[in-house]
């Protein structure tokens, strides 16, 4: 009995070839067509950004290492504007729990959705300031990322002894989010509004 079923298709060498070229052109036109707006409304805050951490005897640790451009890393999220990270230590900076934490801000909060769903990290949870927190835990590391308004946070702690604990890199996300909510609630001042 002959089978009514027709055979998958395959695509030819030339035909992927072809396919990956219009794909490329699609994305380059995409991305040239946003380029622009990334230095609108959006990404002014940028350069205020360093401002945001908070000291680190604020917060009950020893030290922080300088705050320090962060590049991207793969992959990389729409209406990505820049951002910046450092170190936070409990004891000394060669020995002791350590915190890596970095801040990246973004054009809008709804840009903030596809970082906080990338971790493989326990579900979303709502604090009382409105940020979306995931939390992730392992035998030698306990991980962070939250969304507060344009702002995405990530810490890690990585350690074969003692972690830096999750309400201590909670306490420096919560630290983050209210400074960077008092620098985007105050009125501008008169000489930024001037130039």
């Amino acid at each position: 009995m002959a089978s009514n079923q027709q055979r998958p298709r395959r695509i030819t060498r030339p035909g992927l070839v072809l396919l990956a070229t219009v794909a490329l052109l699609l994305l380059g036109t995409i991305q040239a067509g946003t380029a622009g707006t990334y230095a609108s409304t959006g990404c002014t805050q940028l350069s205020q950004l360093k401002g945001v951490f908070p000291r680190a005897n604020a917060v009950g640790f020893r030290g922080r290492l300088a705050i320090s451009k962060r590049h991207a890393r793969w992959p990389i999220f729409p209406g990505r504007c820049g951002g910046l990270g450092t170190t936070y230590y409990l004891r000394y900076k060669r020995s002791g729990p350590e915190m890596e934490i970095g801040v990246t801000l973004y054009k809008t909060a709804g840009d903030l959705a596809a970082p906080l769903a990338e971790p493989a990290y326990a579900g979303v949870y709502t604090e009382r300031n409105g940020a979306r927190v995931r939390i992730g835990v392992t035998a030698s590391e306990i991980g962070i990322v939250s969304a507060y308004r344009q702002i995405f946070i990530s810490s890690d702690s990585f350690s074969v002894g003692k972690t830096v604990p999750i309400a201590e890199q909670l306490r420096v996300h919560r630290k983050i989010e209210a400074a960077f909510l008092a620098f985007t609630t105050r009125p501008p001042n008169h000489a930024e509004v001037t130039r």
